[in-house]
Formats: structure tokens, sequence, C-alpha cells
């Protein structure tokens, strides 16, 4: 079974519209810290794409890979990202 912290940066990448190369991420700052500092502030808005600002599952992210969910269980979140996504561009369209 695959290690998931690679997708979960990918997730991020998504979320965010940045990526780890970003000029903004010198070294001391990278895009998982970058994230979940703003995550810990409640400051979501700071760094999420709109269109993402309702998931708030990151446990793919977790620093132990013991910590981490399985690829499996991140199957079924994306599934739940998607179903909400959806519900929130019917929204928007109305």
């Amino acid at each position: 079974m695959g290690d998931v912290y690679s997708f979960g940066i990918m997730l991020l990448e998504m979320f965010t519209r940045k990526k780890p190369t970003d000029n903004m991420f010198d070294g001391e700052t990278r895009l998982k810290e970058w994230v979940s500092e703003a995550l810990e502030r409640n400051a979501i808005n700071d760094v999420a794409d709109h269109a993402f600002q309702y998931v708030e599952d990151h446990e793919c992210l977790a620093i132990s890979p013991k910590n981490r969910i399985n690829m499996e269980e991140a199957a079924a979140t994306l599934k739940k990202i998607k179903a909400l996504y959806a519900k929130v561009q019917l929204r928007t369209r109305r």
C-alpha cells in the first residue's frame, strides 16, 4: 500500500494553488507548515483557494506514517470532497 504523504502534498497544491517550489517557500517555511499554521490560527481563508475552503481533513500529512490515513481512507475522503464540491458548485450556480 502506498504512502499518502505525497498524495497529501498534492492535495495541498490543489487546495492552495501553490507549489512546494514556489518562491514564498524559502527553506524555513514549506507548503505543509504554511497550511498547518493557517489551520492552527483558524485562518484557512489565508491559504485555501476559495473553492476548497470547506475541506478540513488533512490527515494525509501527519508527520509519522503510522498516524496517516491509508490510501483507501484517502480515496473515501476524496469522494467526500467531490460530493461537497458538487454541492458548492450547485449553490454557486443558483
